[in-house]
Formats: structure tokens, C-alpha cells, sequence
């Protein structure tokens, strides 16, 4: 896909690179991120919270690895892709943020569901834009750009609607229950897209990269894991 990315402001990766300090950075934001998750099903510790606890765990990884395959094939370190990655992980601080109040919007501040939209589209849409770029003298890219660009459109019009959705409408479980069957379409187009569209596929270029990316953002969330565990004793007492 990224065939001739070596253009002005994009510099292609090689075999045998390896992560960049700024892909660390990135890591910390998501971890960051997927400790948020839990305060999701903090409040409702049942079934329909669960779920919900995964579906924004794996709309948050896609995010993730959209990172770890952009830094494979290209580099993050040169041209302007950290510009638009730091606009970017801009966004993903917003949307960890959202994430309390990603399913129901609570009282006080912003929406908390269209927050999280907004801050998942302009993650996803910024990948997408890089890809896009990097291998625009790639006959196929540029034919079927608008394929590549459709899924991040259609999965955050979803949550939309899913925000959206007038109370009115529903009784009792119901809204919750219709509100996740939309978070459920915007995951499955995700992931759909990426299995099912032609040109989406990619070759690994430096495995040394791809697996150190997995390994750094395991290590780092354990590390923030047992962060969060060492202060939570500190925070029961503070809050008695």
C-alpha cells in the first residue's frame, strides 16, 4: 500500500528499524487510555457493561495498531508525520477523557458520546489521511482512497446515531440495549473493513519493529497497571 512513500514529507521505514521515541509517547496516551476502560463498567458491573468495557477496548486498539502499522511503514520521526501525530494524540488525550461518559451522557460538561465520537474520528481519519498520503503515487491507492476513508466515516457516524438516539423512543433496558447495537455495527465495520477490503492488506517491513511495539505497550500498561494499584490504597483513605 505504501508503494513510492518516500515523498516529500513522508519517509518510508526499512527493514530492520526500530520504534521511535515518539511512538513511546503515543503508547503512554493509550495506556492511559485502556485504563480509563474500567471506569466504564465501574458504575454497572453486569453483563451489558462488560460488553461495553470490550467494544471500547477493541475501537480503542484498533486506534493502536493503526499507530504500530503507520510507524512500520513509515518513519514518526521525520517529516510531518510527529506534526500530525501530536495533533493526533491530542485528540486520543480527548477521547481517554470521554471515556467515563461514552455511553451516557451525564450531567455537567461536554457531551460525553459525542466527545468520544469527535476524538475517535479525528484519531481514525489522521491514520487513515497518512496512509493515504504516503502512498498516493500508488495507482491503487488513489483510485480507491475513498474506500480506505469510508470505514472511520461510517463506524463514528454510527456512535453518532448511537448518542444521538432520542430517550422517547424506548422504555427501561431497551435504550441501553439499542445504543450498543450500534457501538456493535461501528466495531464490526472497523474490523470488517480491515478483513474484507481489497488493498487494505500490508507487508510487514522490519518484524524486529512489530514485535517490539506489541511488547512496549504490554510492558508500559503493566507498568501503569501497577501504578494505578500502588495509589489505590492512598485513594480509599483520601476519600473516607
Amino acid at each position: 500500500m505504501v508503494e513510492g512513500a518516500g515523498v516529500r514529507g513522508v519517509q518510508r521505514s526499512a527493514p530492520g528499524s526500530r520504534a521511535t521515541r515518539l511512538e513511546l509517547f503515543y503508547d503512554l496516551i493509550f495506556v492511559f487510555a485502556f485504563l480509563n476502560v474500567t471506569t466504564v463498567t465501574a458504575g454497572n458491573p453486569n453483563v451489558a457493561g462488560l460488553i461495553r468495557c470490550l467494544v471500547v477496548l477493541a475501537l480503542l486498539w484498533w486506534c493502536w495498531t493503526g499507530f504500530a502499522v503507520l510507524g512500520n511503514l513509515v518513519r514518526t520521526d521525520q517529516g510531518i508525520v510527529p506534526l500530525v501525530g501530536f495533533a493526533t494524540m491530542a485528540a486520543a488525550f480527548v477521547l481517554a477523557l470521554s471515556l467515563p461518559k461514552a455511553f451516557v451522557d451525564r450531567p455537567g460538561g461536554l457531551p460525553g458520546p459525542l466527545v468520544f465520537a469527535a476524538g475517535y474520528f479525528l484519531v481514525r481519519i489522521s491514520e487513515t489521511s497518512i496512509f493515504i498520503w504516503a502512498g498516493r503515487r500508488n495507482r491503487d491507492v488513489r483510485r480507491r482512497w475513498r474506500l480506505f476513508a469510508l470505514p472511520p466515516l461510517l463506524a463514528t457516524s454510527l456512535i453518532v446515531v448511537a448518542a444521538l438516539l432520542p430517550q422517547r423512543l424506548f422504555d427501561g433496558t431497551a435504550e441501553g440495549t439499542v445504543r450498543l447495537a450500534f457501538w456493535l455495527a461501528a466495531l464490526a465495520v472497523e474490523y470488517g473493513a480491515g478483513l474484507r477490503l481489497p488493498g487494505t492488506g500490508w507487508t510487514v517491513l522490519s518484524a524486529g519493529h512489530w514485535a517490539e511495539r506489541h511488547g512496549q505497550i504490554v510492558l508500559i500498561a503493566l507498568g501503569e497497571a501497577i501504578i494505578a494499584l500502588g495509589f489505590a490504597p492512598t485513594a480509599a483513605r483520601l476519600c473516607r
